[in-house]
């Protein structure tokens, strides 16, 4: 983890999918698991809607 991640590590992320198929997200969620790795206490919000 970078020393400024580890300094001052984010509280809460939003992850913006956009509307993809289902198959787009699932794709997605080795990012969101590598996310909640880095930062375990911060609220990850997955957010999906028109792009």
């Amino acid at each position: 983890m970078p020393a400024a991640a580890a300094a001052n590590p984010p509280s809460s992320i939003l992850v913006y999918v956009g509307l993809d198929l289902m198959g787009d997200a699932l794709m997605k969620m080795p990012f969101v698991r590598a996310l909640r790795e880095t930062y375990p206490k911060a609220r990850i919000t997955w957010l999906a809607g028109k792009g």
